[in-house]
Formats: structure tokens, C-alpha cells, sequence
């Protein structure tokens, strides 16, 4: 074989290679997906949305590597009392921290039971990296739900349920 044929070869496997996803990647999953609802469900199908105001902002990506990245923006955004000053006070910072969330890392689907795990390797909430987030889901065409693990707060027993529209 010469070497223009083992380049080839060479070239024709690294390409395979780029194209088939890790396992535990969910073709359908895969894209840029835009929040449309943020909801806390708790007892008798009771809705808080409180945590992120009635009008968040934000995405949820998955690509065909493995990765994940999600950002979510509190409805309405905190801003600056002076949008020219360079130094916004610590109260100020406080405010932007408390209406913005976001994360990433590797993810795996698990199609059978309709779970993605978010493996998370950076976050604005320093005490998420290195754990994990199984969330159940629930993909009809374009519209992705996304249900988090249930969790008490003040004896009361919640989920809560993100849903997104793929971005076209």
C-alpha cells in the first residue's frame, strides 16, 4: 500500500470515528432547545412559578459528543442601577446571581426509561460540580419535558418540570 492509499485509510477511519456518537447520545435529543415554561408541581397538581418569574429566558444544548450546557434567565432580568459604572455594588451582584442559572457537562440517555443523567463539570452554583442530575423526559416532534427528581421544601413534596421548544 502507498502512503497516499494509508492516508486515505487513515483519513476514512478518523472520519468514522467523529461520526458515530458516544454511547449513551439520543439522536432526537441532540440540538438547541428554548425554554418555554418553568414549573414547580407539587400536591394536587398545585404550579409555583415563581423560581425563574412567568417569562424565563434560556437554552438547553446537547450535541453529538456527549455534552451538555443549560442557561436559564429569571423573568424579569435584575439590572443595574447604572449601567455605565464599571463596579456594581455587592447587592447588585447578589441580584444578578440569584436570576441566572446555568451548567454543563456530559450527559447519557438512557431511551428504555426515558432518563437523561447530566453529568456536571462546571456550574455557576459551585456545590453542583462533580454530581449528577437524572431528569425524566419526554420528547413529542419538537417539544422536549424535562422532569427533575422529587425534592421536599417545607414538608411539602415537589418536581419540577422544564419544558422546551427545538430551535430551528
Amino acid at each position: 500500500m502507498n502512503r497516499l492509499s494509508v492516508q486515505f485509510v487513515i483519513t476514512m477511519l478518523c472520519a468514522q470515528l467523529r461520526a458515530a456518537p458516544p454511547s449513551g447520545v439520543y439522536a432526537p435529543l441532540l440540538g438547541v432547545w428554548q425554554i418555554v415554561a418553568v414549573e414547580a408541581v407539587g400536591p394536587k397538581g398545585i404550579t409555583n412559578t415563581e423560581w425563574l418569574g412567568k417569562g424565563p429566558t434560556g437554552v438547553i444544548i446537547y450535541d453529538a459528543s456527549g455534552m451538555m450546557s443549560v442557561q436559564l434567565m429569571h423573568d424579569p432580568r435584575p439590572m443595574r442601577k447604572n449601567p455605565k459604572e464599571d463596579n456594581p455594588s455587592d447587592a447588585e451582584k447578589a441580584k444578578f446571581f440569584d436570576g441566572y442559572y446555568a451548567y454543563f457537562g456530559r450527559y447519557e440517555v438512557d431511551e428504555k426509561a426515558h432518563k437523561v443523567q447530566h453529568h456536571i463539570q462546571g456550574s455557576l452554583e459551585p456545590g453542583e460540580v462533580g454530581i449528577t442530575y437524572t431528569r425524566t423526559f419526554e420528547l413529542v416532534g419538537d417539544d422536549l419535558s424535562l422532569t427533575t427528581q422529587e425534592y421536599e421544601e417545607n414538608g411539602v413534596k415537589w418536581f419540577n418540570r422544564l419544558r422546551w421548544k427545538r430551535v430551528k
